[in-house]
């Protein structure tokens, strides 16, 4: 692996292996490493992606040693068995059947059966154990001498911790040299000051040197990048941890910085650490785990302008991208590790395969604020065939697309599954798209919200005069999906994913999501016109007065608007015949009045 150490590696090529063929293996190892300070502690895993014959773990324990063990899905399988002077441990595991795993599960998941032992009783055993490997030479000496006096200079606190972290992230390099007793041990602060590398113990050693010396409250800390979640449940092993970080006090708030994040920007509140959900802070004064906040979210904002030469033609493309927090972080990291020719070429590629066709209008721009943690990046594009069409009817066809939220949601092509979901670490996305039309546009395009597993989305179209506007917002407040739950996880991304999208029509006779607005104004206007004609009417139309009919039968007169009829002709009357059947029953001779025919 080209790392200059004591290491030697054997290499042992089996010539004639058939499929089919038993492998024996049979090492043996002898000696520990000296950090461990003459205490046990491993983890062996008990199941695997393929089936196994047989899988077996035997542990032969003196009688003056004391250790304990964990079982994860394997429990009472072990067998103890007394023998002079020790005690026999026994796991024992025949055809152990193949344990399914699944992409995207998160590190904290327990996959596969598992064992656990250590002599390490405690947390608070395994925080001494780690607070004297610590304790080595802080002497502040030559270089770190004076890099503490310039820090000191720095009249204002929160610049002065500024100042030491950036120190250590810019000009401190990782590099890991980690066997032996370097596994575990940092180097003296002022060594790794002058080499100007270190690993991740060294680096977060240093800066809590730096910050103490300046009057800052500050820690070492043990985390694990993976399986940060699952560490209150794990035996205290020093196995436990693969990363160090630090953790410091300023005006009565915790902060916790990772002092290997190269390009990590921003303010000392402003500041990012990822989620390793529980830490080993190495102070005697603490007790238990340390659960690191993991409040602060990256986030993107994307708008993309098209401004259209003409139906069926090309279009200037204008990108503005800024990137807050994590998200700016990495991008940071991503520009610093590439040239801009080299990732303008890419997103220049990008948009080529988009549009058909494509040619940058200068390089791309990048302006970074280090202090608010933004970065923005500007780019420019002459795109040459926007349109699609035009086809056999004469109609023109546009497909826009919130292309990077495409790159966002969670897709897959399993819906159940047996593990949880590892969604990204929280974050949010705003996508807006402009088309700027040569006309005027209308949109029949519906609003839409999903929301449920800590995503929200939200879809808004519309236009005005000749300008279309798209918004797109995704946020995910959440790292993982519940394996029940993915079913209708899946079937959630899979409807914000058909969102994503939207067509423009022109001509023809084709229904499109969107059509042309000349019709669709002359439809309304003429519409408008006749519900303004259609309400003159009716508001100026005043029909005659009728008088008022009613039959009263105590007099047999017909009375109109109250008054009886005086002249009354006696024939019957002719006109209604169900009126003239009721009227026989109630014993009444129907009439015909003279006065009002009624």
């Amino acid at each position: 692996m080209h790392l200059y150490d004591e290491n030697r590696t054997i290499v042992v090529d089996l010539p004639g292996v058939r499929k089919g063929d038993l492998i024996d293996q049979l090492y043996t190892t002898k000696g520990e490493n000296p950090a461990h300070q003459g205490r046990f502690s491993a983890h062996y895993q008990m199941g695997y992606g393929v089936p196994i014959g047989r899988d077996r773990v035997r542990l032969v324990i003196p009688t003056d040693r004391s250790v304990d063990y964990r079982e994860h899905d394997v429990a009472g399988l072990r067998k103890v068995l007394s023998l002079a002077g020790a005690e026999e441990w026994m796991w024992d595991r025949a055809q152990v059947p193949c344990t399914r795993s699944e992409d995207r599960t998160p590190g904290w998941h327990r996959t596969f059966p598992s064992l656990e032992v250590s002599e390490f009783g405690t947390l608070e055993d395994l925080r001494q154990w780690a607070i004297g490997l610590y304790d080595i030479d802080r002497s502040l000496s030559g270089q770190l001498a004076d890099v503490v006096r310039e820090l000191k200079s720095v009249r204002d606190p929160l610049a002065r911790i500024d100042s030491a972290v950036h120190l250590v992230q810019r000009e401190v390099r990782y590099l890991g040299l980690e066997d032996g007793i370097s596994a575990y041990r940092p180097h003296p602060p002022a060594q790794v000051l002058h080499q100007r590398f270190g690993d991740c113990k060294d680096q977060s050693l240093l800066l809590v040197t730096l910050l103490n010396a300046i009057g800052v409250e500050a820690w070492p800390a043990l985390v694990n990048t993976n399986e940060g979640r699952r560490l209150p449940q794990s035996l205290p092993r020093p196995g436990l941890f693969d990363h160090c970080v630090v953790l410091l006090r300023h005006a009565g708030q915790e902060y916790w910085i990772d002092p290997t994040r190269t390009h990590g920007m921003g303010s000392l509140k402003e500041r990012t650490v990822p989620d390793f959900a529980y830490g080993l802070v190495l102070d005697e004064k603490r007790s238990g785990w340390s659960a690191l906040p993991y409040l602060r979210r990256g986030a993107v904002e994307l708008e993309e302008r098209f401004t259209l030469d003409s139906i069926g033609g090309g279009a200037i493309l204008d990108v503005l991208t800024v990137y807050r927090g994590q998200q700016a972080d990495m991008q940071r990291a991503h520009l610093a590790g590439n040239s801009l020719a080299q990732v303008g070429k890419s997103y220049l590629d990008f948009y080529s395969r988009q549009y058909g066709g494509a040619t940058a209008l200068g390089p791309i721009k990048v302006t970074d604020d280090p202090t608010a943690n933004i970065l923005k990046v500007a780019e420019r594009y002459s795109l040459m065939d926007l349109w699609e069409g035009p086809d056999s009817t004469g109609v023109y066809v546009l497909n826009a697309e919130a292309t990077y939220l495409r790159d966002v949601v969670f897709t897959s092509n399993v819906r159940f599954r047996a593990t949880p979901i590892a969604l990204s670490y929280p974050f949010e996305v705003r996508q807006r798209i402009i088309l700027k039309m040569p006309e005027p546009w209308s949109v029949e395009i519906q609003p839409k919200e999903i929301n449920g597993f800590g995503i929200q989305y939200t879809q808004a179209t519309r236009a005005f005069a000749d300008t279309v506007l798209a918004e797109f917002y995704y946020s995910s407040d959440s790292l993982s999906v519940a394996a029940e739950d993915s079913p209708a996880f899946h079937d959630q991304q899979e409807q914000i994913m058909d969102d994503l999208g939207f067509v423009l029509t022109y001509g023809g006779e084709v229904d499109g999501l969107i059509v042309r607005q000349r019709w669709a104004i002359a439809a309304i206007l003429l519409f408008v016109a006749l519900a303004i004609w259609g309400a003159i009417v009716l508001y100026r139309f005043d029909p005659p007065r009728q008088s008022r009919r009613t039959w009263h039968a105590d007099d047999s007169h017909w009375r109109v608007d109250g008054a009886a009829c005086d002249r009354i002709d006696p024939e019957p009357f002719q006109g209604d015949v169900r009126l003239a059947e009721r009227l026989a029953r109630l014993h009444l001779q129907p009439r015909v009045c003279e006065l009002c025919g009624g």
